[in-house]
């Protein structure tokens, strides 16, 4: 999914979707994470590697909508300003 942007996440709306990739996607800011996760409640896995549009707002995203449901979550993102490595 390294070619998904903010506007293609609008449409993804799903109680059935469980687990979602987005390694090495450069397209996806931080509203795009806001999106998917306020849109998806059911998510229990996030892999956010390498997604180099991203900054740590995403990760408050996650823990406001997702925090007592998700049992995966990977983030690294490193640019030149940030890098947060986390595991969940």
């Amino acid at each position: 999914m390294n070619n998904l942007t903010n506007i293609g996440l609008d449409g993804i709306h799903s109680a059935f979707l469980k687990e979602i990739d987005f390694r090495w996607n450069e397209k996806i800011q931080d509203q795009g994470i806001l999106t998917i996760v306020s849109n998806n409640l059911n998510l229990r896995s996030i892999h956010l590697v390498n997604c180099h549009s991203l900054t740590s707002q995403c990760v408050v995203y996650i823990a406001q909508n997702l925090a007592e449901k998700l049992v995966s979550l990977y983030i690294y993102i490193s640019n030149e300003n940030l890098i947060i490595p986390f595991f969940l």
